[in-house]
């Protein structure tokens, strides 16, 4: 068949090309390959055979998963650029992922936020994405002058089976969870190792979240559900991924030098399911204006509406509030809303002005003047930075 000389063919090496990160991923290479108008997208299977067919193709370009072990080699016979996503380990090919560093900042600063003075991290033995994630929570923690509360890593060859034997758990793991100080929050390096945690802090007959909080990584909306109390999750930026991904390939075929270190991209905020839905507070009039104030967020609330959810006076509860949390409730009900907000922002398409009004501010100067404060970014810059394009 005689081939088309304004068309690029673009091989896509992706896997599981059905789950739902690489299909969120996809769908930001699509767009990239509308906006170009050129480009002949070719998925591959991600196999040794699937690779060494792709020489019969031709391809002009190939956006693909490397194991630099087992693939890397096969990759080199087709002489075309080649940009990697979700890199498992440095490969020093050209790559689009996400700063795991950033996704642990982004965990440790939720759960400081919820005033946690112990969190731990759980991941995984001899992986760069797992000692980064639990090296940018513990900058976070030691930026507010607090220490990791312990870590564990599952061994690579852990199998998830052996915490399903009847009343059984795997002794190391059990042991450094049950010894943790609680309440504490967990961050764990992804969504599978926070759904194995679960499931032994259910052989331990710990609380989730009153004992222990958890929060996964890559919000596998799936897998997040699976446990009977579903999982937070920092998600990927996997649309973004893709997209600049596709970005990168262009630009190599174009004959552009590739950039000198792998393109980062920072986690969207996480999303806050019901294993972190709690204030690690010990007072509990505080506790319960707090609980008060999520049940109404989004509304205009006075101050002399969260005092009335309690039995104290405003003068004591604000100085309970000082003591707990160290910030007022008016300041309080604000963050909460601006963190609403954060969230609407990535989530929806709604106007600055409608995200103002669903959070409680009378306007969007004043919306934006609070956001500024607290992310020293523009809602619009936010939005920018966190959604597709």
């Amino acid at each position: 068949m005689a081939r088309r000389s304004n068309r690029l063919r673009i091989a896509l090496v992706l896997f599981p090309p059905q789950g739902p990160l690489m299909a969120e991923t996809l769908h930001g290479i699509l767009a990239y390959a509308r906006h170009i108008g050129r480009w002949d997208l070719h998925p591959q299977v991600f196999s040794q055979r699937g690779i060494m067919e792709l020489g019969q193709w031709r391809p002009d370009g190939i956006i693909a998963q490397v194991s630099p072990g087992y693939h890397l080699g096969l990759y080199q016979p087709l002489q075309c650029p080649l940009v990697e996503v979700y890199p498992g380990e440095p490969s020093g090919l050209p790559s689009v992922q996400v700063d795991d560093r950033a996704v642990g900042r982004e965990a440790g600063r939720f759960f400081l936020s919820r005033r946690y003075r112990h969190v731990a991290y759980c991941g995984m033995t001899g992986r760069t994405w797992s000692a980064q994630r639990a090296a940018g929570l513990a900058e976070v923690l030691t930026e507010a002058g607090l220490e990791l509360a312990g870590q564990y890593d599952f061994p690579l060859l852990w199998a998830k089976a052996d915490v399903s034997r009847e009343g059984d758990a795997p002794s190391e793991v059990s042991a450094w969870l049950a010894g943790l100080a609680r309440p504490v929050a967990v961050v764990c390096g992804n969504d599978n190792l926070a759904v194995w945690l679960s499931e032994i802090c259910a052989v331990l007959g710990l609380g989730i979240p009153e004992d222990v909080a958890l929060m996964g990584a890559d919000n596998d909306a799936i897998l997040c559900q699976i446990p009977r109390v579903p999982l937070s999750s920092v998600p990927m930026p996997a649309w973004q991924i893709g997209y600049h991904s596709a970005e990168l390939l262009a630009s190599l075929m174009a004959g552009q030098a590739p950039p000198p270190t792998p393109v980062m991209l920072e986690p969207p905020p996480a999303v806050i399911r019901q294993s972190s839905d709690l204030f690690a507070v010990d007072d509990a009039e505080v506790r319960s204006a707090l609980a008060f104030i999520r049940a109404n967020l989004g509304r205009a609330l006075r101050v002399a509406d969260v005092v009335a959810a309690t039995r104290l006076g405003r003068r004591a509860l604000e100085q309970r509030f000082r003591a707990a949390l160290g910030r007022t409730i008016r300041t309080e009900v604000e963050r909460l809303n601006v963190e609403r907000a954060r969230d609407m922002l990535v989530s929806t398409d709604l106007k600055i002005e409608q995200v103002a009004d669903n959070c409680g501010f009378a306007d969007a100067r004043r919306f934006g003047l609070a956001f500024r404060r607290l992310y020293r970014l523009t809602p619009r810059d936010f939005r920018h930075r966190h959604r597709r394009h």
